[in-house]
C-alpha cells in the first residue's frame, strides 16, 4: 500500500476526513474553552482579598 492508497481511501474519503477534521476542529475548541475557563477562574481568585474568605459550615447541631 502506497501513501496515495492511504489518503484517497477510495470512495470513503470524504466521510473519514470529515470526521477526522470535525474531531480536530472540536479538539481544539476544547483546548481554547479550557484555557479561558481557568484564566477566568485564576483572575477571579486573585481578585478577592484574602482576609475575604467565607468561614467553613460548622458541624454543630448536625449531629445529635
Amino acid at each position: 500500500m502506497n501513501f496515495a492508497e492511504l489518503f484517497s481511501l477510495q470512495a470513503r474519503a470524504l466521510y473519514i476526513w470529515g470526521a477526522f477534521g470535525a474531531f480536530a476542529l472540536v479538539l481544539m475548541l476544547e483546548v481554547l474553552l479550557l484555557r479561558a475557563r481557568l484564566k477566568r477562574a485564576a483572575d477571579e481568585l486573585r481578585r478577592q482579598p484574602m482576609g475575604d474568605k467565607q468561614p467553613a459550615p460548622s458541624d454543630k447541631g448536625m449531629n445529635p
